[in-house]
C-alpha cells in the first residue's frame, strides 16, 4: 500500500499538468528518481513532493503577471534595452549590479502591484473608494521604484556617454 501511494504521488508529481509540462524525463533520471522514493519513509516522501509543488507554484505564479499586465511586460523590455546598452557601453561589474537591483527592483514591485491588485479584486468586486486607494498605493510603489530606477540608470550610464 504504501508503495502504491508513493508510485501515485510520483505520477501527480511529474504529470503533464503540474510543474513539469512539457518537460520530458530521461529513463536514467527516472530509474533514479524511482530509487530515491524507494528508500524514502513516508514522511520524508510526502515534504520532498510538497516542497517540489511549493516551488512549481511560485515559478508558475512568476509568469501569471506577464500574462495579464501588459506593464510588466514593458518594464521588461526597458529592462532587456538596458542590459543591451549595459552590454555595448562595456559597463563595470559594480554598475552591472546597480543596473541588476533596479530592474529588479521594478519587476519585483510590479509583481507585488498585480497580486495586491487580484486581492483587492477578489475582496472587493464592486467600486469602493477605499480599495481604490489601495490600488493606487500599490501602482505609487511601483511609480517610486520605476523614478528610483531611471535615476540609477541615469547615474550608471552618464559616465560613458
Amino acid at each position: 500500500m504504501q508503495i502504491e501511494n508513493r508510485k501515485k504521488c510520483f505520477d501527480e508529481l511529474f504529470d503533464g499538468n503540474d510543474i513539469c509540462p512539457g518537460n520530458h524525463i530521461s529513463p536514467r533520471k527516472l530509474f533514479s528518481l524511482f530509487a530515491q522514493i524507494s528508500t524514502m519513509n513516508e514522511e520524508e516522501f510526502k515534504k520532498k513532493k510538497s516542497i517540489a509543488r511549493k516551488f512549481g507554484y511560485a515559478f508558475s505564479g512568476m509568469f501569471i503577471p506577464y500574462k495579464t499586465e501588459i506593464s510588466i511586460r514593458i518594464q521588461t523590455g526597458f529592462a532587456i534595452a538596458v542590459a543591451m546598452l549595459g552590454i555595448y557601453f562595456h559597463i563595470s561589474r559594480n554598475d552591472w549590479l546597480w543596473i541588476i537591483i533596479a530592474a529588479a527592483l521594478v519587476l519585483i514591485t510590479e509583481t507585488l502591484n498585480t497580486a495586491i491588485e487580484k486581492l483587492v479584486d477578489l475582496v472587493s468586486p464592486g467600486y469602493n473608494e477605499l480599495a481604490g486607494k489601495v490600488k493606487d498605493i500599490a501602482a505609487g510603489a511601483v511609480f517610486m521604484a520605476a523614478l528610483i530606477s531611471i535615476l540609477i540608470g541615469v547615474l550608471v550610464f552618464l559616465p560613458y556617454l
